[in-house]
Order: structure tokens, then C-alpha cells, then sequence
């Protein structure tokens, strides 16, 4: 099996560390598993049906992405650490919950006025990264909360220091999804530190890595780690509203 494919399949180790109750509370295990089983089936129809009966459970389209597709995607990790199907199966499957996020942005984009505040966030994940999904929905989730979103592929990992030391950023996240790109991550996120334009740049790491290593956020000198989009959301925007409330009282 490739490098690459490895990535899409989730370690048994990540298997047995998931507590599906930490992923997706308010969803039920058994939708969330119907899900990824129309995800990786024949045709469009049952896996629409899926999507929008787990919808229809959500309270809104954020918990939907973050607990319902997310949740969906580890049941095909699960799944193939437990050999029940293949990396190009899990790879098929993945593509298809990629498309249904972009399909859920471009309804909230055509249906929901759009938050607003004044923060920039540069998202980016080591190169050959197969972490795709987890980064589409934090981008997703960033923008509904009216942040200034930079990510996609445009955006090298190798070169966003370079990105950091030309413009004010707020906060950069970096998706980590295999223990081997420690080392790389921990020394590209102290370069971005060093020559940041922002003095009182916020750092915040995610990916697979977050629900295997509590230490994390330590050893990539991160400022936290976050195990969903929300969750990651919520805690930059009250870090970067502390550091603004910091430079008020030192003015």
C-alpha cells in the first residue's frame, strides 16, 4: 500500500482511541454508519436519503459537518483497520463526503447571512497529506463564523512562514494527520513563529494526531489542540478576543 493510501486509512490505534461519543454526541452511532455505508454504495439516491435524514437530526448545518460527516469518515477508517474494505474503497468514500460539504457550504452560501469579525486564519497540513476532509470542514466552519479564511491548495505548507512574514495573520492551523510529520511541523510552526508579522500569533493544531496525543499542542509548540472544527473555532476566537483585550489595557 502507497504512503498516500495509508493516510486515508486510519491506524487501529486511532480505532481504538476513538470514543464516538467524544466525535458526534448528538448523532446516533447507527445513522452515522448508514451514512458511511451509502457513502462507499451504489448510486446517489440512498446515500441522499442518509445525508438528509442525518440533517434533519442536526440542529444546524455546523453540527451536521462536524459530527455527522466527520463521524462517517472514521467509520470508514474504522472500517478498513478492521480489513473489511480496502484504502481505494475508504479513498471513494472520503471523495464523496468532500463533495457533500461543498454541497452544504453552497446552501448556507445561497440561504444564510454571512457572520462577520475582523480575524484572519491561514490553514495548511504537511504536503501528501491525505487529511483533506477534516481541513475542508474547519475552513467551512471558520467562514460561517466570519473569519478571513486562507487555505486550499494554493497555500504550501513549506512556504507559509514566507505567507506569515508578509502579512498579519491571526491564528494558523495546521492539520496533522501521521506521527512521522511531527518533527517537520514542530520546526516549520517555530519558523512561522520567529518571522510572523503578527508578534501574538495564535497557533492551533488538529488532524488525527489530536485524539492519539494529549501532549500534542506541546510537542509542535502549538498554542492548543482542537479534535473538531467547532471546537477549534470556539477556542481560537476567544484567544485572539483575550489578546485584543491585552493590547487594549497595555495601550
Amino acid at each position: 500500500m502507497s504512503k498516500a493510501l495509508l493516510n486515508f486509512a486510519l491506524p487501529a490505534t486511532y480505532v481504538q482511541a476513538l470514543d464516538a461519543q467524544r466525535v458526534h454526541p448528538g448523532v446516533p452511532q447507527d445513522m452515522i454508519r448508514q451514512l458511511a455505508a451509502a457513502a462507499i454504495g451504489q448510486g446517489d439516491v440512498p446515500f441522499s436519503h442518509s445525508s438528509d435524514a442525518l440533517m434533519r437530526r442536526c440542529q444546524d448545518a455546523e453540527q451536521f459537518l462536524v459530527e455527522a460527516v466527520t463521524g462517517a469518515a472514521m467509520v470508514l477508517g474504522e472500517w478498513c483497520a478492521s480489513d473489511q474494505i480496502g484504502p481505494f474503497t475508504v479513498a471513494a468514500g472520503i471523495a464523496r463526503l468532500e463533495e457533500l460539504v461543498f454541497d452544504v457550504a453552497d446552501e448556507r452560501l445561497r440561504s444564510a447571512t454571512r457572520a462577520s469579525n475582523p480575524y484572519k486564519v491561514l490553514l495548511s497540513r504537511p504536503a501528501n497529506s491525505q487529511h483533506t476532509l477534516g481541513s475542508y470542514i474547519v475552513a467551512e466552519i471558520f467562514s460561517w463564523h466570519g473569519w478571513a479564511v486562507m487555505a486550499g491548495p494554493a497555500v504550501k505548507f513549506e512556504r507559509i512562514a514566507d505567507q506569515l512574514q508578509v502579512e498579519s495573520i491571526d491564528v494558523l492551523g495546521v492539520t496533522l494527520s501521521v506521527d512521522h510529520d511531527l518533527l517537520s511541523v514542530h520546526r516549520v510552526i517555530s519558523r512561522c513563529r520567529a518571522v510572523s508579522r503578527n508578534p501574538d500569533l495564535i497557533v492551533m493544531v488538529g488532524g488525527t494526531q489530536a485524539f492519539l496525543r494529549p501532549q500534542l499542542a506541546d510537542e509542535v509548540n502549538a498554542d492548543f489542540c482542537a479534535t473538531s472544527a467547532s471546537q477549534a473555532q470556539a477556542t481560537a476566537i476567544e484567544l485572539v478576543r483575550q489578546r485584543d483585550t491585552r493590547r487594549a489595557r497595555g495601550a
